[in-house]
Parts: C-alpha cells; sequence; structure tokens
C-alpha cells in the first residue's frame, strides 16, 4: 500500500493534509492520534471506506479510490475490517454473522472444517460455544468485539483494519489477541494496520506507525538496525497514561 498527498478536511476530527507513506512490505501498521476519532478517520480512508478530499490509496499500483465502486469492492473484499462497536447483523445468530464472509470467501469449504475454525476463535478469547445461539442484542460489549475480530479473521484476511484494538477487551484476552496479532503478522505474514490513542506493546512492534498531532500527518518506519524510529513519549509529549 502506498499513500500519496492524502488530505483530510479540518471538521473531520482534526483535518490534515500532504501524507505521504509507502508501506510496501508493512506487517504491523499503527495509526496514532492524540483524539482517536482522528485516527479512526485515517484508517477508514486507507480501508476504502472514507474517500479522502485529496491525494490516492494505492493497492498493488491501482488507486483504490479512482476506480469503480465494483472494481473497488472487489480489490478488498479478501480484506477485512473490525469496527470498534456494532459491525453485526442485528437479526441474525451470532453464528449466521460469522459465516456470512466465510460462506462468500471459502465456498469450497465444509460446515465441518468452518465449525472448527469458529470452535478454535472461541476457545481463543475463552467464550462458550453456546453464544453462537444469541443474536447480537443479547451480547456485552467486549462479546460484540470478540465476535467482530472471529467474524474478520475466519477469512484469513491479507489486510485487517481494526479500530482500537483493545478497546472493551479485558486484560486476559487483549494479551493474547496481542501475541495472535503480532505472530500472524510477522510469521504469517499478514498485514494488520490499527487505530489506537495509546501506547501498547503492538505499537511498541509496528514496522510502521503513522502518528497525528494538530494538522501534522507523519509516517515512521523502523530503522535498519530493527530500531523503532517512532518515539510515542516524544510526539504526545503532554499525552497521560503514556
Amino acid at each position: 500500500m502506498v499513500i500519496r498527498g492524502v488530505n483530510c478536511l479540518p471538521e473531520e476530527g482534526e483535518g490534515f493534509s500532504g501524507l505521504d507513506a509507502d508501506l510496501t512490505g508493512k506487517r504491523l501498521v499503527g495509526i496514532v492520534a492524540e483524539v482517536e476519532e482522528s485516527a479512526i478517520l485515517l484508517l477508514r480512508i486507507l480501508a476504502g471506506l472514507h474517500k479522502p478530499v485529496a491525494g490516492e490509496i494505492l493497492y498493488d499500483g491501482k488507486s483504490l479510490y479512482g476506480i469503480t465502486e465494483e472494481e473497488r469492492s472487489k480489490l478488498i473484499r479478501l480484506n477485512s475490517y473490525i469496527f470498534d462497536s456494532g459491525g453485526l447483523v442485528s437479526n441474525l445468530s451470532v453464528l449466521e454473522n460469522i459465516s456470512l464472509p466465510y460462506d462468500f470467501v471459502e465456498i469450497d469449504s465444509t460446515e465441518e472444517k468452518k465449525m472448527e475454525e469458529i470452535k478454535g476463535f472461541l476457545s481463543l478469547f475463552s467464550v462458550d460455544r453456546a453464544i453462537l445461539a444469541k443474536r447480537p442484542s443479547m451480547l456485552n460489549k467486549s462479546e460484540i468485539k470478540i465476535i467482530n475480530y472471529i467474524r474478520a479473521f475466519i477469512i484469513d484476511p491479507e489486510i485487517a483494519f481494526i479500530e482500537l484494538p483493545f478497546s472493551r477487551l479485558n486484560k486476559t484476552n487483549e494479551k493474547k489477541l496481542e501475541e495472535f496479532l503480532i505472530n500472524r503478522s510477522f510469521k504469517n505474514r499478514k498485514t494488520h494496520i490499527f487505530a489506537t490513542q495509546r501506547y501498547s506493546k503492538l505499537l511498541e512492534t509496528a514496522d510502521a506507525v503513522i502518528a497525528r498531532k494538530k494538522s501534522t500527518a507523519t509516517c515512521f518506519t523502523r530503522e535498519d538496525n530493527g530500531k523503532a524510529a517512532f518515539d510515542y513519549g516524544l510526539f504526545f509529549e503532554n499525552q497521560e497514561n503514556i
């Protein structure tokens, strides 16, 4: 993915202009900002959900917003987007919600294989299988976030876009998710781009960070020696709880 001269209007969170970044080969990319909505807006722009005022996002040389809706849908359909809240179809069961993307992508799979994969994710997050029969309205906020993760990762996406990764999770599941994402990034060679407002091991491990502060959006990448070039505390020197 390559970002060229992307601009965002000031009234849309905190505006910024002229963001350039080459994320080719980057597996774990963090987007941080003083206001979480600002980080989420940029994440949605990169995912193809919100057109920028100017500039372009290139996927394998193709301009994400310079092609037709049908072409864009084909380009990003193997990716996943995890919303911080919502994201589930209210009149479907949890199992049906998870099955929607899986059945669309894994057309040659079997019901048995699908259920094995679902049970594996439920086990990862220590969630009882009984949740599959429930409707989204019966779930708490943490369960909704977990189901969104399962729904996203069961199709093994090439790119996963994540809003506030650890929001709504308990400490145990936060640690499990952190390990899962890091392993999937650097062992399985899949790409994860996440928006956050807080420091974490995930951000520390990222091989690229896009930081937004006021009207500035800057991309930092790891130096040749592997040392992170982005200093969270220095960039957000007035931020609390670093």
